[in-house]
């Protein structure tokens, strides 16, 4: 169902056009790798001034 409610209601036809930002508040907000999620992972400027 949520894949259909992506296609359909977000017009997102491929998980492709997807991507993730994840971080650990815990470790100074560094990156949270997920790669089994299978999507891209956007950087934000919060990673960027810590070094990542």
């Amino acid at each position: 169902m949520v894949v259909t409610g992506f296609r359909d209601g977000y017009g997102i036809t491929a998980p492709t056009a997807l991507a993730y930002d994840a971080w650990n508040e815990r470790l100074g907000n560094r990156k949270l790798d997920l790669p089994l999620l299978g999507l891209r992972q956007e950087i934000s400027c919060r990673h960027r001034r810590d070094g990542d």
